[in-house]
């Protein structure tokens, strides 16, 4: 399992989405980056990927729990470079929270781009289904 700080800006941006689902970015596009057809698997992004470990016990910080994140590629019924974002949270009471988005991931020279799947309900679904995505809310990440 790899730690966030090792690709804290693209995990947490990745994660704050999944978590968020609000929709909400600088750039929106009714196509993404890259043709999904045409987009590669990123696998800098794959793994698991949890915070670093703090000195500090959860209800100390004030975080809501731990979180976990998943990233893979989306599986059977979507284009080989669909990637899938899980996350799963333990929350202090805990209760547990998972959401999970899709999405695809380009680079250009020495930039990472993702192109984050807008769907209807704010949720991934379980087969490509691009008539019913909105758009792409795109964003620029730093991978190293």
């Amino acid at each position: 399992m790899r730690t966030i700080s090792e690709f804290r800006w693209a995990i947490m941006l990745l994660a704050g989405i999944c978590l968020s689902q609000a929709g909400c970015s600088s750039v929106f596009s009714v196509n993404p980056l890259v043709a999904p057809a045409d987009a590669k698997l990123d696998e800098r992004l794959c793994g698991v990927w949890r915070p670093e470990p703090q000195e500090k016990p959860d209800s100390e910080r004030g975080d809501s729990g731990f979180l976990y994140l998943h990233i893979g590629g989306a599986g059977d019924g979507f284009p080989a470079g669909v990637m899938k974002a899980i996350t799963v949270e333990e929350r202090p009471d805990k209760t547990v929270r998972e959401s999970q988005c899709l999405f695809l991931s380009t680079t250009v020279g020495d930039v990472t781009y993702v192109s984050i799947v807008s769907s209807p309900d704010g949720k991934a679904s379980d087969k490509w289904q691009p008539e019913q995505i909105k758009g792409y809310d795109l964003y620029r990440i730093g991978v190293e």
